[in-house]
């Protein structure tokens, strides 16, 4: 359904031939108890996919529609699907 909705239909299995795979795991360090700090910017993720799970830090924020921002809370035994820049709707 998402590879038709982009309108690529049969163009899709001759892009794939060359389709190179990457996995990038990162671990954010919590900050020492009493102290703020910004783990990133505020920012956009430029890979197709995100996938997080929260260390129960709770500094997850996310941009709504509106522009305000809105914290995150995840079950510690979840994790939370981010749709990437190349897949947003356009």
């Amino acid at each position: 359904m998402l590879i038709d909705s982009y309108g690529l239909g049969e163009k899709w299995e001759s892009m794939m031939i060359n389709y190179k795979t990457l996995v990038r795991f990162m671990k954010y360090m919590a900050p020492p108890p009493g102290e703020y700090e910004r783990g990133l910017f505020a920012h956009t993720d430029k890979p197709v996919s995100t996938i997080i799970c929260d260390d129960q830090v709770s500094g997850l924020e996310i941009e709504v529609k509106d522009g305000q921002w809105m914290k995150l809370s995840l079950s510690p035994s979840s994790f939370c699907f981010v749709v990437g820049d190349p897949l947003k709707w356009r």
